[in-house]
Parts: C-alpha cells; sequence; structure tokens
C-alpha cells in the first residue's frame, strides 16, 4: 500500500505544471466573465442604489450584526394583494362600465377565473395520481369534488357571458357535436384564452395581466418553498432515518411534496403562456425574460439535495450551477418605484459581485499556489544537495574512509545529486509551462490563450 500511495503522490507532484495551468486557465476565464456579467448588470442599475448597497455589503462584511445584505426584506406580492389592489382602484375610478353584475366586477371575474383554472389542474393531478386500485371511497370523494367543481364553473359561465357575450356563440357551436367534456377539460377562455371573434373587452385583458403576473410570481414562490421543503426531507431521510417504516413514510412525503412541484410548475407554465398571449395583445415587450421558460433541469434545489447527479456526487459544490428560479429578479426598470423589485436586486447584486470576487481570488490563490510550487522544488533540490554533502562528509568508525566504503559513499552523492536535478528540472519545466501565464491573467477578456500554454497543456 505504501509503494501505490507513493507512486500516486509521485504523479501528482510531476503534474503540478500541468495541473495548475488547467486551473489557472479555468479561473481566468470565469473570473472575466463573471466580471463582465456583473459589471453589465450593474450597469443598468441606480448609481445611488449601488452605491447604498456597497455601504450595506462592506459594513455587513465588517460586523455581522448589521444588517445581512443577502437577506430578502419584503415579500413579494401575492394575489390577494393585487386583487385588493384592482378592487381599490375600481372603487376609486368609478369603474362602473365594467360592473355588469350586482356581485362580481370585472377583475373579480378574472379572478375566479383563474382560481377555478388552478383548480381544475389540482384536480387532474389529483385523478391521474389515484390510480387502478384506488378504494370506492376515494373514487366516491373525487367524484363530489368534480360536481362541486363543474357547478362552480357553470355559475361563473353564466357571469362571464355578461361580459363576453360573444363566448355564447362559441361555446353553443363547440358542444353541439360533443359530449359533455370533464371537469378538467372545460374550456374557461380567459380573455388571453379566449378566440379573437369573441370581442374581449381590453380592460379585462388587462386586468388578467396584472393578475397573471401575480399569480406568475406566486407560483415561482410555491416552487421554491416546496423545492426547500423536499430537500430537507431528503437531507432528514438521509441522516437520521432508518429501518423501512421510517423510510417508507418519508417516500410517502416526499412522493406529496413531488406532487405540489409539479402542481406549481404546471401553473407556472399555464400563467407564462397566458402572459405570451397578452403580451401580444396588449404590446408589452420582454414577458420571455421576465418569465423565463421552466423547463425540467431548471426545477431543483437551492442546496440540491435533492438533485440526482449532486447525491451521488458527481457534481461538486464548486461546479454546481444555480437555477434560474431561485435568482428571478423581473423587471429592472422601475426599480426605483418598486420597494420589492429594490429589494431582489439588490440581493441579486450582493450575489453577482461575490461570484466575481470568488473567481478574482481563486486567480489570486492559484498564481501564489505556482510560486510556492517553484519555492518547493528548489528547497527539495537543496534539501537532496545538503544531503550529498553529508553524506560525503560523514566519517567511518575507525575515522577513516575505508576503500569498500568508498563505492557506498560515491553512490549516496550520485542518488542525492541526481535528485537535486531531477527537482530543479520540474522547477524549470514549470517555469518555462507557466512563462505566458502572467501575460495571460492580465488580459481583461482572457479571449486569447498564447499558442505556447495551448501546445504545451492540452485539455
Amino acid at each position: 500500500m505504501d509503494d501505490h500511495f507513493g507512486d500516486w503522490n509521485w504523479k501528482k507532484t510531476t503534474l503540478l505544471g500541468l495541473s495548475l495551468l488547467r486551473k489557472i486557465k479555468v479561473a481566468v476565464k470565469e473570473s472575466n466573465d463573471r466580471k463582465f456579467l456583473h459589471n453589465q448588470f450593474e450597469a443598468g442599475l441606480p448609481r445611488a442604489y449601488v452605491d447604498q448597497w456597497s455601504c450595506e455589503l462592506n459594513a455587513w462584511e465588517l460586523d455581522h450584526t448589521a444588517p445581512n445584505p443577502y437577506q430578502q426584506r419584503i415579500n413579494n406580492p401575492t394575489q390577494d394583494a393585487v386583487r385588493r389592489a384592482l378592487a381599490n382602484e375600481e372603487a376609486e375610478n368609478n369603474q362602473t362600465a365594467h360592473v355588469l353584475h350586482a356581485n362580481v366586477s370585472a377583475s373579480s371575474l378574472i379572478s375566479m377565473g383563474l382560481d377555478l383554472e388552478e383548480q381544475q389542474q389540482q384536480f387532474a393531478n389529483d385523478n391521474a395520481a389515484l390510480g387502478q386500485y384506488a378504494s370506492e371511497d376515494q373514487r366516491a370523494r373525487l367524484q363530489t369534488r368534480a360536481n362541486t367543481l363543474r357547478q362552480k364553473i357553470l355559475a361563473w359561465i353564466d357571469i362571464q357571458h355578461l361580459y363576453m357575450p360573444g363566448l355564447i356563440v362559441i361555446r353553443n357551436e363547440s358542444q353541439q357535436p360533443h359530449p359533455l367534456p370533464s371537469v378538467e377539460k372545460i374550456q374557461l377562455y380567459i380573455p388571453s384564452a379566449a378566440p379573437s371573434r369573441s370581442g374581449c373587452d381590453p380592460q379585462l385583458q388587462k386586468f388578467e395581466w396584472q393578475l397573471r403576473c401575480a399569480q406568475a410570481n406566486d407560483a415561482l414562490d410555491e416552487l421554491r418553498n416546496s423545492l426547500r421543503l423536499r430537500s430537507y426531507i431528503y437531507i432528514d431521510k438521509d441522516r437520521f432515518q432508518r429501518g423501512q417504516r421510517a423510510n417508507t413514510h418519508s417516500r410517502s412525503i416526499i412522493h406529496r411534496v413531488d406532487k405540489k412541484v409539479a402542481l406549481a410548475a404546471k401553473i407556472y407554465s399555464t400563467t407564462r403562456t397566458a402572459l405570451l398571449a397578452l403580451a401580444s395583445i396588449l404590446s408589452e415587450a420582454g414577458v420571455g425574460d421576465i418569465y423565463p421558460e421552466l423547463r425540467p433541469q431548471d426545477i431543483r434545489g437551492l442546496l440540491q439535495a435533492d438533485d440526482n447527479s449532486a447525491r451521488s456526487g458527481r457534481i461538486s459544490e464548486g461546479r454546481r450551477t444555480l437555477s434560474w428560479i431561485w435568482t428571478h429578479l423581473g423587471d429592472s426598470s422601475q426599480v426605483e418605484d418598486n420597494e420589492g423589485l429594490n429589494d431582489a436586486l439588490r440581493i441579486e447584486w450582493c450575489k453577482s459581485k461575490a461570484r466575481a470576487d470568488r473567481w478574482s481570488e481563486e486567480v489570486e490563490l492559484l498564481k501564489e499556489e505556482m510560486r510556492r510550487v517553484c519555492a518547493f522544488f528548489e528547497s527539495r533540490a537543496v534539501e537532496w544537495e545538503r544531503r550529498g554533502q553529508y553524506s560525503n562528509s560523514v566519517p567511518s568508525p575507525l575515522g577513516l574512509l575505508l576503500p569498500s566504503e568508498l563505492p557506498l559513499v560515491q553512490g549516496r552523492i550520485a542518488y542525492a545529486t541526481d535528485q537535486a536535478a531531477q527537482f530543479r528540472a520540474m522547477r524549470a519545466h514549470c517555469q518555462t509551462l507557466w512563462r505566458f501565464v502572467s501575460g495571460y491573467i492580465q488580459n481583461e477578456q482572457g479571449l486569447v490563450i498564447p499558442p505556447e500554454v495551448t501546445e504545451e497543456a492540452p485539455e
């Protein structure tokens, strides 16, 4: 075992030149990229806010009892908050032109429609998860839910026809040749999904736009909370749960959380599709950037404790990438008027600066490590030279160097000299291999790699 470990350590020592060269190339590229992204992000922010955040960050780094700039201080607006704002706006502006029902205003109609849409999605998920071995009681309860939801939808449709009378003809045409659809497949024809010939009032589309934006934020919040919960359950399961009963219980909880994750992701995707449709109608730009597409690979935890690749050890913490759902900020054009957006931008600015500083520090550490490697090889060469001189000066027990001892002493001197020359050659090799590193680091963009470096250190 000692021979194997010694051989492995020697190989690692001899390959320090190439290893550090590859690391410095990656670190310089990442450092320049992170600095560029941070500068681009910072250029779009008001200078006064950046200066204020910088002072808060410096104060917190000196004293951790100061307010932490990385922590969220303001919650995102919820659907309930948006509904109250719309109701207050209707009351202040006295928009009687959009109140066609005694108890349901235009904004309330759209809000109720979004609730029914979410209930349809929830019912579809529960129905799909019921399975073929469900009990009669489970099927009865699900059928009762379906009947209740159908009555709610039909009552809502009657009110919807007051605000969107063109849908009466469209529904009659679509339902005549077909049987009554299942409750989760009933078309609600919310303004974003209504046919163009329905003659939808633009004010209803504006109401839906505002509610959809809040719904997307709520869906992302629910998705993040569920992913954090799933990560904690995985950690608890791996650390503390032992035995079949405990693990079965943990898996059942994880399955329930997985359903919440899937539902939140489905709601967000549906909401994003509606926002894209409304954006083309209302001439709203940048929706795809404010609310990116949610792909299956984006649905992963903050700590990735629930990610299969991370749990199996194939992704290190330094190489792990963060999903956009944890860095989603929205539109930065109204940062001065929106406290919630200001709070989110401050957190992202601190994280962006931390990433840039981390890779800059990595470059400095690698430069120092390169210097120490060369110093290490030189110190080893000096040590072997000292051992050679010591072997030449050690007298025999009789005080004289016997003829039979001369080959042994000469062999020791030759071996020590060879070792010293070997370490000096390794030092010279590293210096030759790294001779363009300083110029490469000084290249701010990191776009040009000297050909000598590429030839001597292939990936």
